[in-house]
């Protein structure tokens, strides 16, 4: 044999040995990346797909801050249940995304981490808070996909579960059993945008209101879809069949600053309130052609007010303007209204106001109790106009800095709201909890991840003024307050963080059950 030809011989028999043993070593790696991203939830059936003939998508904020769905070539995708989560194959990034409804094959990501490990850091849920005196503090079930509202008929034996993309869950509080009941991509219309679902409420006919977002980037400017829907039907004593009742639509918002509509519930009047959160930041027009750059519309940065006895389409009654974003209201024991509201970008407090029919609340004019503009596009209020100002704050928490304050501390997020009654012991009872989603800004300490309690009295000029104090921190993201039972809250975790993370993505939270002992 010649030499060349034993060259050859050799370098075949090398190379067929390193193929030998570097495909078990690539199959290893593979295996353990399975392994470590099955044990983000042992109990769901795993899966390791084929790269071949998916379609993954990421939605993520584009060159104008508006979300844009970009392509991603997976390297790995492993599904959980019902969740996917895909390694990118050029940046080794983690996604985690479910399925769009009639696109089979089809993934898209709404979540995104640096690396595997960030992935793996944000899976774990946090031990629970030492609760106050007098109360008891449990899990009672986590969610395969982002919780944002919680209803019931009061009882304290089942609980409805809202996911913001439209799935509802059935959980049953005396053994955490947990159903899915709605399904979101069978009942949402599959020709808009992703969905964003932040509203939902149980009527005494035992019919859930479910408020619904989709974008429609079929016109020009792009515009905001708004689906009421109310169950139809029963099946197995739960609400089923949704069908729309009210649909309405406006421009789409600047950036990522559409707030939409969400949160529904029944005042004591009998008729239902409804928020429109703002659809700027501040009243900025924005650069882009496909968005509207009108500011603020007749139907947006306030509260609605809507007759339930109507069978469809019922006429939209704005019961109070100015609010930015409303994201949680209660009433106390006289009947009197308080909304949480959202601030912007720039740092003024955020508020708790005390909502009367037919009030102004200053956005996009004011905000909390400033008196200079925050933004140089910042309008002018019209000669006259008459705001009313937040509740005051004194302290000793939220915000407060032995001085009154205006609300809350900037970006803490202030979300669900619940007023505690009868059923609670005498230090709690006629108070208010907030929950406080907190920060997604970066700001120089992270505020909000808590619950605080608040006691309501009138000044001498009629005004209601506030005494917060911290009633339970840390929480993950609280988005959502609901009393249900005697001496239950149960608290709605949207993700798993009780600290911000910068732009990292957030996984699915859990629902937290508060019972005064």
């Amino acid at each position: 044999m010649s030499k060349i030809h034993n060259v050859r011989y050799w370098l075949l028999l090398v190379g067929f040995v390193l193929c030998i043993i570097a495909s078990p070593i690539g199959a290893a790696e593979t295996n353990d990346i399975f392994q470590k991203v099955r044990a983000i939830n042992p109990s769901l059936p795993a899966e390791q797909l084929s790269l071949s003939n998916w379609t993954v998508r990421e939605s993520a904020l584009g060159p104008q801050r508006q979300q844009e769905l970009r392509p991603i070539t997976a390297a790995t995708i492993v599904k959980l249940d019902t969740t996917y989560y895909v390694e990118e194959k050029q940046t080794s990034r983690w996604l985690v995304g479910n399925l769009v409804g009639g696109q089979p094959q089809t993934i898209e990501c709404g979540q995104s981490f640096t690396n595997l490990s960030a992935l793996l850091d944000a899976t774990a849920f946090a031990p629970l808070p030492k609760p106050p005196n007098g109360f008891a503090l449990r899990e009672i079930v986590r969610l395969p996909n982002h919780p944002s509202r919680l209803a019931s008929n009061g009882q304290g034996k089942i609980l409805y579960v809202l996911c913001v993309n439209g799935d509802v869950w059935r959980v049953d509080l005396t053994d955490n059993g947990i159903k899915q009941i709605l399904h979101g991509d069978q009942y949402l219309d599959r020709k808009l945008g992703s969905p964003a679902l932040t509203g939902m409420v149980l009527d005494s006919q035992n019919r859930l209101y479910l408020v619904a977002n989709q974008h429609d980037d079929a016109v020009n400017p792009i515009r905001n879809n708004v689906t009421i829907f109310r169950t139809t039907a029963q099946h197995e004593g739960d609400p089923a069949n949704p069908k729309p009742w009210l649909k309405t639509s406006y421009p789409f918002g600047i950036g990522p600053f559409n707030h939409g509509v969400g949160h529904i519930a029944f005042g004591p009047d009998g008729f239902l309130y409804v928020n429109s959160g703002s659809r700027s930041d501040g009243n900025e027009t924005g650069d882009d052609d496909h968005y509207s750059k009108e500011g603020e519309t007749p139907l947006t940065a306030c509260i609605w007010r809507l007759d339930p006895h109507r069978k469809s389409q019922p006429m939209i009654e704005v019961y109070a303007r100015g609010l930015r974003n409303a994201y949680g209201f209660a009433w106390n024991s006289h009947g009197e209204m308080f909304a949480t509201d959202n601030g912007p970008n720039a740092d003024p407090p955020e508020e708790l106001n005390h909502i009367i029919a037919g009030k102004h609340y200053g956005f996009p004019y004011r905000f909390s109790n400033w008196t200079e503009k925050p933004y140089p596009y910042t309008p002018n209020p019209p000669a006259g106009f008459e705001f009313v100002p937040p509740v005051a704050n004194l302290g000793p928490a939220g915000g407060y800095h032995n001085k009154p304050y205006f609300t809350f501390d900037p970006h803490s997020s202030p979300s669900g709201i619940v007023f505690l009654g009868e059923d609670f012991p005498p230090a709690y009872r006629n108070t208010f909890l907030v929950a406080r989603f907190g920060n997604l800004l970066e700001c120089n300490r992270d505020v909000g991840f808590d619950i605080l309690q608040g006691e309501l009295r009138k000044n001498k000029r009629g005004d209601y003024e506030a005494h917060f104090k911290t009633f339970l921190a840390p929480i993950a993201r609280p988005v959502d307050l609901h009393l249900s039972g005697k001496g239950k809250v149960y608290i709605c975790e949207y993700s798993r963080q009780i600290q911000n993370k910068g732009y990292n993505g957030m996984l699915p939270g859990r629902i937290l059950e508060l019972i005064a002992r």
